[in-house]
């Protein structure tokens, strides 16, 4: 009997396909809850007074769920960067599912994981360059 050894492809096509649909869910859910959950303390902040790595992530995925594309990638560029490659991802594999293989999927790379997090460490530096240096809150 041949084993069927699921790839990193497959396995992250399964987590992302659970991912999309718990957001897609939680986004239908929150519409309809009239408590703004967008507002969290970060704790970090509050205690450095700089920005943390994550500092603008929430309102980033807040922009992008309206449709405000600049916002998002203003608040923190990596929540852009990470949905545009989950959607090229996700579209390469769906292609490659339905094709059969004929279509290649978009391969694994530990290179997107260091550009992401090339990301987050530029845009902690940039806002906090900015804060401490200038004196400009780019995050109110």
């Amino acid at each position: 009997m041949k084993e069927n050894k699921l790839t990193i492809e497959d396995m992250l096509y399964r987590f992302f396909l659970c991912f999309l649909i718990i957001m897609f869910v939680g986004y239908l859910v929150m519409t309809h809850i009239p408590v703004d959950l967008f507002h969290f303390p970060c704790i970090f902040r509050q205690l450095t007074h700089l920005y943390c790595p994550g500092c603008g992530g929430t309102r980033a995925i807040k922009f992008l769920l309206h449709g405000k594309i600049i916002e998002s990638l203003f608040y923190h560029p990596f929540v852009g960067y990470s949905i545009g490659c989950i959607v090229i991802f996700m579209i390469s594999h769906t292609a490659r599912y339905i094709t059969k293989g004929k279509i290649k999927g978009l391969a694994y790379r530990n290179l997107y994981l260091f550009i992401g997090l090339l990301i987050i460490v530029l845009n902690v530096i940039w806002k906090n360059y900015e804060l401490v240096v200038n004196g400009i809150a780019l995050i109110p």
